[in-house]
Formats: structure tokens, sequence, C-alpha cells
């Protein structure tokens, strides 16, 4: 009986969770944005369209949100397929759609398969970190059909009420340029600038939690994404949690991931500065290798990469505009690859069982990620 309720509660509390609905990856969204003149905001232009547009989603109707361009390369002079974000609560205040105020919808720039960062933030899922949710849409604008996009959660005040104890902290963005810099997003660049300006190998755990950085770093090189933070690019968040007063990555936009360019010559040697050299560093890097190791053992199952890229191939399948998609296998065999080419590595550096672990958890299930000493019901 006891196992029943608990059964039952933990169901309850999961369809009852922000976002359920709208990252939904069991079919192809529908999505509809109308407003007078809205089909400029397809056309590059430096200025914004501050008018209120209406959302229609899969059958469900959002007056008054807000729509603009987003992204860096991926909306450079794009004319076709812009990426957007949409906020949902600019114009009426506390307004949500399932209970999620702001999302994004990303294009496939640079992604013939439609799928890559879907796949990316599904694996940093699996590896126990905080990661965006996603799921996929045939994008309208005053009913004509503009292209297939991925949806994709939004790093803000809600994604950090549900992964961290606190929301309150300082929440930061990488920039392109200059290198080694953050936007702020929330709060001040003071814990930014201390990390940023004093870590070293002798002090980096008071300022970043290492359980986070180890996995978000390895997994950044394991997905070979050349725009990650563990590479030196800007696509990352940066989170300073109040309550632990500890830094946490959080990945981001990975439409450069499974790269089909060579692999990097090492996974030590590739880390941006000054993390590449802390990591390094005789008393660090054990607990780095041990990271990769422990990863590699259920990561990337063959039958899990498999069955998730086929999964998000017959969704994307399932268009109603003829739109093509390529089977998966190229990406499925280059994972495999990875696989094997950090495994020599790490037997290189003597980690030559990395298979001893079975992950006994999949999608949907329920679980402690982590404990914490206190919580705060208001976030």
């Amino acid at each position: 009986m006891c196992f029943l309720i608990c059964f039952t509660l933990t169901a309850n509390i999961r369809a009852q969770e922000s976002g359920d609905l709208l990252f939904d990856d069991s079919f192809l969204h529908q999505i509809n944005f109308e407003g007078a003149n809205l089909e400029k905001i397809l056309r590059w232009n430096p200025g914004v369209y501050d008018a209120p547009v209406r959302m229609a989603i899969d059958g469900q109707v959002v007056e008054s949100i807000y729509l603009r361009r987003k992204g860096f390369t991926s909306n450079e002079f794009n004319e076709v397929n812009p990426p957007l974000k949409i906020d949902i609560d600019h114009f009426i205040a506390d307004q949500d759609y399932d209970g999620i105020d702001k999302f994004n919808l990303h294009n496939h720039h640079m992604d013939e398969y439609y799928q890559r960062n879907a796949l990316a933030y599904a694996l940093y899922r699996r590896a126990g970190v905080a990661a965006p949710r996603t799921s996929f849409a045939e994008v309208y604008v005053n009913g004509d059909f503009v292209d297939l996009y991925t949806i994709t959660e939004d790093i803000d005040k809600t994604f950090l009420r549900q992964h961290f104890a606190s929301n309150r902290g300082n929440l930061y963005k990488g920039r392109e340029y200059p290198y080694n810099s953050v936007n702020v997003q929330e709060g001040t660049i003071d814990s930014y600038n201390d990390f940023v300006n004093n870590v070293d190998a002798s002090n980096f755990e008071t300022f970043i939690d290492v359980h986070n950085f180890f996995r978000v770093m390895a997994v950044d090189l394991i997905i070979k994404d050349s725009d990650a933070y563990a590479t030196g690019s800007h696509n990352y968040y940066m989170y300073q949690e109040p309550k632990s007063d500890k830094l946490h990555l959080i990945t981001w936009d990975h439409n450069f991931a499974f790269s089909f360019n060579p692999l990097f010559q090492s996974f030590l040697q590739t880390l941006r500065p000054p993390m590449g050299e802390i990591i390094a560093h005789p008393a660090v890097k054990p607990a780095y290798l041990e990271t990769v190791c422990d990863l590699l053992s259920y990561l990337l199952d063959e039958a899990y990469i498999e069955n998730l890229a086929y999964h998000n191939y017959d969704i994307l399948t399932s268009n109603t505009n003829q739109v093509s998609v390529p089977l998966p296998d190229p990406i499925i065999e280059l994972i495999s690859a990875q696989r094997q080419w950090f495994r020599d590595a790490l037997a290189q550096e003597g980690y030559s069982d990395c298979d001893g672990i079975a992950l006994p958890i999949n999608a949907g299930d329920v679980v402690i990620n982590e404990f914490v000493a206190q919580s705060d019901k208001h976030g």
C-alpha cells in the first residue's frame, strides 16, 4: 500500500512540474505567431519588433507575448529561420504558459540533423548536471511555415529554482568578446571577478562546485563542441548559488556539438585557462580523470544513444511540411568513435576500466540529485 501511495504521489508531483507540457518530447509541437507586420522579424534588422504578439501553441492561445530574435552566428543576416526568444510576461505581468514565462526557439544553424542541441542537452542531464529541457516544433508566422525548431528551456529564475537551493544568486552569461568575460544576468559581477582573479589549484574548491564543473567540462569535450566553456568559448552560463556560495556551470547552445572535425588532441590541453592548468595539477587531476572515467561507464551507452537519436528523428520526420531530415547514423557513429577515443586516452593515464558502472537511471525516473542543507519555499 505504501508503495502505491508513494508512487502515485510522485507521479502527481511530476505531472505538476512547470514545463511538462511544453517540453513533452513525445510529439511535434505546433506554434504559430500572429501580429501585424510580424514577418519583418524574419528579416535582419538591428531594431526590434516591440509589439504584442499572439501565440497559439498546440491549440492553446496566449495573448500579448514578446517575440525577438536572439543568438550570434545562428542569427546574423538570417532571413529564413532566425533563432527566437519568447517572453510571455513581458507585456502582462505574471503571465505564463505551462508554468514557463520564457523559452527559446533554436534554429538548426550548422545542424543538418536538426537534433544536435537536443542530443547534447540530454547527455548533460544524463551526466547529472542542470541543463535545459527540449522538445521539437513546427513554427509558423501568421500561418506561414518557417521551419522546424528546437524548443529550449530558458536559463532564468524559474530554471534556477528547479535546480538549486535558491534562485537569488548571481547569474552570468558568457560573452563572445572580450575573452573570459561575462554579462551579468542577475545580481552583481563581484562573485565572478573574485573567481577569475583569485582561483588556483590550491583554492578552486572554495569557489566552484567541483562535481558540477568536472562533469560539465568533461561533457563539453566528449560532445566535441568548440563553442563550449571547456574549450574557451562563450556558450555557457555561470551561477553563484548563494546558500552554498559556490559557482556552477550551466551549459548552453550546442548547434556545433558532435562536430566531424578532427578529434581534440588532448582532453586536458584543450581546456580553457585557467581551468586547464588547475585540472592538470597533480593534486586535482586524479579526481577529474575519475569523473571522466565514471561518465564513460554509462554516458555514451550505445543502445541509449541510438534509441535517443532515432526517437528524435521519428519526431522530426513526422512534420507536415515535407522537411527532409537525414538519418542520424553518422552522429551515432561519431559518438561511438568519441567513446573509444576517450577510453584510449584514459588508458594512457592509467584508467583502463571505465565500464564497471551501469547507470540505473533513465529518462522519467525519479531521483534525488543532491541534498541541500536548507530550503527556501520562496525561491
